[in-house]
């Protein structure tokens, strides 16, 4: 049997110390389990000229990692890309490039650990004397771009996502003449 859904709860430590509050004591405990599709996601989209297509695919991912039962960490996104073109045949796509793209934040360390921050100050008679920060990451983008041979008609595009829990697209029709 396969784990689904969400659970939301706490785990008591069980501290019985006057001087903190009760929720100090606990840890937080938040799961969400994605379902793993078996089915592709399905667009259509009309082409009125005989121009290239191009399909750009984008996932997001936050600054917490993907974990599998095993605890393998940080799983890579990928797409299986592929499309019916208007007589009805399946058509594979090109891929013609992959980019990654991410967002940094600069963080302070003494935030991090006021402990700390508190010794070195009184080390150094009031006076903070180092002050390293460091980086955390923030959004990665991960996209990638797909190419095929248009034809004037309807198309259906479908789009299996594997480890990721969100992404995009666009499809880019370009003029028969470019």
């Amino acid at each position: 049997m396969h784990a689904k859904g969400s659970y939301t709860g706490s785990l008591d430590l069980n501290i019985d110390d006057p001087g903190i509050r009760e929720y100090e004591g606990k840890v937080s405990l938040n799961f969400r389990i994605l379902p793993i599709l078996e089915k592709p996601y399905e667009a259509t989209f009309k082409a009125g000229t005989n121009g290239t297509i191009n399909i750009e695919v984008s996932a997001y991912r936050y600054g917490y990692g993907l974990y599998t039962a095993g605890g393998k960490r940080d799983l890579a996104s990928s797409f299986e890309v592929s499309l019916k073109d208007p007589s009805g045949n399946e058509v594979t796509p090109t891929l013609v490039s992959t980019k990654y793209s991410g967002s940094v934040n600069i963080i302070d360390d003494t935030y991090q650990q006021p402990y700390l921050s508190y010794v070195s100050a009184r080390i150094a008679g009031g006076m903070e004397t180092s002050n390293h920060g460091s980086y955390r990451g923030g959004t990665t983008t991960f996209v990638e771009t797909y190419t095929v041979p248009g034809a004037t008609g309807e198309w259906t595009l479908s789009i299996l996502p594997k480890n990721t829990e969100n992404f995009d697209y666009t499809i880019t029709i370009r003029d028969a003449k470019e």
